[in-house]
């Protein structure tokens, strides 16, 4: 009906213009059909005006990755859990009892992370139509994405203090023993796969793939965890190892392309520690600062070739584990 009326009007409009035309010998309907079209045009402008607004869907995957949402992230962590504890109660044999605690307490952790999530998307809902402030809360997601990334229930956790609890020192030592086990032979087969793909490029020859996997598992430590970004983090570590002993295994030829390859990889440090697959770096307080606080001196995570290297002032004392 609104259009009909505005067509009608047009009509007017323009008889009108055409009466006046004739009476005065003057053009003038023009102006009558310029008034109506730009009416017109202020209509189908309005209804097609952007408007910046990010959604529920987007805050989930900053906070979770891809398609995954609250609900999918929230079983996938309970999965992570039941799984663990699974693998705890094979190597040491817990009872039902242990097993509820350990339960309990992983639990817990995944309550905590789900409150931070939900006190952030509060602050996402006021801010997602203002496309100046998004970035701000954006960054406020990052330290939740690393916290998933890197696993809810490590050092610091309810569920680490509470396997401290319930295991013997013995039973902790053991299972301990079988997880660096057991990640240092799935590393391996990563570094494998990695040098395979590198010998398509530089071409080694079999001694040669040999002492680079052989050099790169001595060098470095196994990820935090595996995931989708493994080969960029093989990659990385194997290009902190020190030149003296990578060089020599090459000649000249090969040599300046590995040593190609291995630069596309060498500043994807922050990226690698924000996707939880390399330990963070830990800020070293200078001894009489830290002494007052109680803390035992400890090591520096930086590059992999740095472990064991100790800041400027530190005295000696435990390694952090990998």
């Amino acid at each position: 009906m609104r259009g009909f009326d505005r067509s009608c009007r047009f009509r007017l409009h323009l008889a009108a213009a055409l009466v006046a035309a004739l009476g005065s010998g003057r053009t003038c309907w023009p102006q009558a059909v310029d008034v109506e079209v730009e009416e017109e045009a202020e209509v189908a402008v309005q209804p097609n005006r952007a408007v910046f607004m990010m959604t529920d869907d987007q805050f989930d995957q900053w906070v979770f990755g891809g398609p995954r949402n609250s609900r999918a992230g929230r079983n996938k962590l309970d999965s992570l859990l039941t799984l663990q504890v699974d693998d705890v109660a094979r190597v040491c044999t817990l009872s039902e009892t242990q097993k509820k605690k350990l339960l309990l307490a992983g639990h817990g952790d995944i309550k905590r992370f789900f409150d931070l999530v939900e006190e952030k998307r509060k602050k996402f809902d006021k801010v997602k139509q203002d496309q100046n402030k998004i970035g701000e809360i954006y960054q406020e997601l990052v330290p939740l994405q690393t916290t998933l990334n890197s696993g809810l229930f490590g050092d610091g956790s309810i569920y680490a203090k509470t396997i401290r609890r319930v295991l013997s020192e013995e039973e902790d030592a053991r299972y301990q023993q079988v997880i660096q086990d057991k990640y240092r032979f799935r590393y391996r087969a990563k570094i494998e796969l990695v040098v395979a793909q590198l010998d398509q490029t530089v071409g080694f020859r079999d001694e040669q793939r040999r002492k680079l996997v052989e050099l790169i598992m001595s060098e470095t430590q196994p990820p935090t965890r595996f995931g989708q970004y493994d080969y960029y983090l093989v990659m990385y570590q194997a290009g902190q190892i020190a030149e003296a002993k990578l060089k020599p295994l090459f000649e000249d030829r090969q040599w300046a392309l590995l040593n190609r390859q291995l630069n596309q990889n060498r500043g994807m440090d922050q990226f690698l520690r924000n996707q939880g697959l390399l330990p963070p770096l830990k800020v070293v307080h200078p001894p009489r600062r830290r002494a007052a606080a109680g803390e035992l001196p400890a090591d520096v995570f930086a590059a992999p070739g740095d472990v064991g290297k100790k800041a400027p002032g530190a005295e000696s004392g435990p390694k952090p584990k990998s």
